[in-house]
C-alpha cells in the first residue's frame, strides 16, 4: 500500500481532500485486512476503531497493522 501511494499523490485532487489536508490519511493492508473477507474481520473492525479514535492513545491493540501517512 505505501509502495503505490505516490500513484494517489500524483492524481489532481489528492491535495483537495480534507484527510489529507489535515494530515489524516491512514495506511492499512487492504489486502490482508479489507480486500477479501475471512478470519481477520474482527481484526479490521478494531484496526478501524483504532483509527477513527487516533487521538485516544490509550487505544494500540494493532498498531503494527497500520500507519499514518506523514507527508
Amino acid at each position: 500500500t505505501l509502495e503505490e501511494i505516490e500513484i494517489l499523490k500524483q492524481k489532481p485532487d489528492w491535495s483537495k481532500l480534507e484527510a489529507v489536508k489535515s494530515n489524516h490519511v491512514f495506511v492499512v493492508d487492504g489486502n490482508q485486512y479489507f480486500n477479501r473477507p475471512g478470519p481477520r474481520l474482527i481484526e479490521s473492525a478494531e484496526i478501524l476503531f483504532e483509527i477513527f479514535n487516533f487521538n485516544d492513545k490509550k487505544v494500540k491493540a494493532h498498531e503494527t497493522s497500520w500507519n499514518r501517512l506523514e507527508e
